[in-house]
């Protein structure tokens, strides 16, 4: 009997996945490059990234996850409840009481500066100081309880609400940091899977690549078919090789802001807005279903998560590239 205990714990264990079983909604780098995270409504996962292996887990779900600091990271939990997580241990060292905000309407939220939390409900906007624990702005804003998003220029003091419309496409407002008024309004035809703005450059990416580059006194953006209307200083940029055009999700390199990388249905792409030269690394990373992206602070890797085909399965794929030439450095397994 022994013996056969023995022989059964020498078999080596195969096909058993550390991968997510669900969309993955969130991902985040470590500040020092040498962590990621990755979040779903079920669970969270902290990697290596130079060895692509899991360092812990946690069953703490949410929609969305940043770094915070040292190796502590923010989440929206399932329960729209802003959590504070320690990545070595997996647990909730804080939970955020916002109060003046009803939880269930939280929809988007950016970091930023490294004590800042911005979120956007459904009818207000509050600035949250993370270190002094306390609610430092508030005011109303549009009333609107579809999807929206959250993107903060923290070089033009200036931050973006995106929202999605049924009748209008997108409609962007524009808001100074200082005195959170509104400070400009920008339409569109086509709602975008993400927004990033940084040092006096908005950068949208939905069906097309939309660049604007502040100052410009017509905000209007207006698309018919294939063909937009752009003011000057205003730019769409189209990729044909890349099916339906889709632009799923994307991020700009924090060193240098010319460099877009975003994804659409099984491709990874690259575009510098000086060069203008885009490079494609096509059939990667799987199914086109809930792709996100993530750089890492120092420019060097790519997250690229989707869900593993057939999407029946529901099981995610996590991959993670290198920024030159786009090469694949780790599957996260």
């Amino acid at each position: 009997m022994k013996t056969f205990i023995l022989f059964l714990l020498m078999i080596p264990i195969v096909g058993l996945s550390q991968t997510h079983t669900g969309a993955v909604k969130g991902m985040a780098f470590s500040g020092d490059n040498t962590k990621l995270a990755t979040i779903t409504p079920s669970d969270i996962k902290f990697w290596d990234v130079a060895s692509g292996k899991m360092l812990n887990s946690s069953s703490i779900g949410g929609y969305n996850i940043k770094f915070y600091k040292d190796n502590l990271w923010l989440i929206l939990s399932t329960n729209y409840t802003f959590k504070i997580v320690d990545g070595n241990t997996g647990t909730i060292v804080d939970t955020l009481e916002l109060s003046a905000l009803p939880k269930w309407n939280y929809q988007a939220f950016a970091l930023f500066k490294g004590k800042y939390l911005l979120v956007k409900n459904r009818s207000d906007i509050i600035l949250y100081n993370l270190e002094d624990r306390k609610i430092e702005k508030q005011t109303k804003t549009y009333n609107n309880e579809k999807e929206c998003i959250v993107a903060v220029d923290e070089g033009a003091d200036l931050f973006y609400i995106v929202y999605k419309e049924l009748k209008l496409g997108m409609e962007s407002e524009q808001f100074s940091l200082n005195t959170f008024s509104v400070t400009g309004k920008y339409t569109m035809g086509d709602f975008p899977a993400n927004v990033v703005a940084h040092d006096g450059r908005y950068v949208a990416g939905g069906s097309y690549l939309i660049v604007k580059d502040y100052g410009d006194a017509d905000g209007q953006i207006h698309m018919v078919g294939s063909t937009f209307s752009l003011p000057d200083k205003l730019r769409a940029y189209n990729f044909p090789e890349m099916k339906d055009g889709d632009v799923n999700d994307l991020c700009a390199n924090p060193l240098n802001f010319d460099d877009i990388y975003f994804i659409g249905r099984n491709n990874i792409a690259y575009y510098n807005l000086k060069t203008k030269k885009p490079n494609y690394e096509r059939n990667a990373p799987g199914s086109h279903s809930n792709q996100k992206i993530a750089i890492s602070p120092n420019g060097e890797y790519l997250a690229i998560a989707s869900i593993k085909p057939p999407v029946s399965t529901g099981e995610s794929m996590v991959k993670i590239y290198t920024t030159k030439k786009l090469k694949l450095h780790k599957e996260l397994k």
